[in-house]
C-alpha cells in the first residue's frame, strides 16, 4: 500500500511539472535555450526560401527593443542594417537602409509594426522586380532574456537573382546584425 501511494505521489508530481512546463513562459525558456544562436536558409521552392536567424540577448524585451528602434543611433552599431527612415508607424512608408556594396541605400517599404514586439515589411522588392521581402525582426521574452528573430522570406522570381540565391546572399550580413544588436544591447544595459 505504502509502494502504491509513493507511486501516486511520484505520478502527481510529474504531472504537475509537465503542466507546469507547459506554461507560456517555460515554453519560451526552452525555445529560448534552444535558439541561442541560430541561422539557416530553407529553399521552399523554386520560387521561394526562407531565411531564418536568432540570438538570444541577455536584456528585457524593453531595453532590446530601445536599441532596436533607436534609428538614430544605429549607424553607430551596425555595420549592415542602418535602420529606418520615413514615417515608423504600421502602415507608414518607410525606406529600410543597408549598406550595400560600400554604400548605404534605402529600400522604400510599408512598415508593419507592432510597438515592443516586431517591425518589417512585406512587398515587392523595388530594386529586384518580381521579388516579394517578407522581413520581420521580432523580439520574444525568454524570462530573463530575450530572443531577438529575424526572419526574412523571398519569394516571386527575377531573371537575375533567384530567391534561393538572395536568401543565402543575405544570411550573414543577418547574423551580424544580430550579434552586433546584442552587443550594443548588453553594453548598454549590463
Amino acid at each position: 500500500m505504502i509502494k502504491k501511494l509513493k507511486q501516486f505521489g511520484f505520478a502527481i508530481l510529474l504531472s504537475s511539472l509537465i503542466i507546469s512546463c507547459s506554461d507560456d513562459d517555460s515554453d519560451d525558456f526552452v525555445a529560448c535555450a534552444a535558439e541561442a544562436e541560430s541561422g539557416y536558409v530553407t529553399q521552399v521552392s523554386e520560387e521561394k526560401s526562407d531565411v531564418y536567424t536568432s540570438i538570444v540577448i541577455n536584456a528585457t524585451p524593453n531595453q532590446v527593443w530601445e536599441v532596436l528602434t533607436d534609428f538614430e543611433k544605429m549607424p553607430n552599431w551596425s555595420s549592415t542594417f542602418k535602420g529606418l527612415e520615413g514615417d515608423v508607424r504600421d502602415g507608414g512608408q518607410i525606406n529600410a537602409l543597408f549598406l550595400t556594396q560600400g554604400q548605404v541605400i534605402g529600400f522604400p517599404h510599408a512598415l508593419i509594426y507592432d510597438e515592443g514586439v516586431s517591425y518589417g515589411w512585406s512587398d515587392e522588392i523595388i530594386t529586384i522586380p518580381g521579388i516579394v521581402d517578407n522581413h520581420f525582426y521580432t523580439i520574444e521574452n525568454c524570462g530573463s532574456e530575450v530572443l531577438f528573430v529575424q526572419t526574412d522570406e523571398f519569394t516571386g522570381n527575377n531573371e537575375n537573382i533567384p530567391a534561393f540565391g538572395l536568401a543565402n546572399a543575405v544570411l550573414e550580413g543577418y547574423q551580424t546584425f544580430n550579434k552586433e544588436l546584442k552587443e550594443e544591447v548588453e553594453r548598454r544595459f549590463n
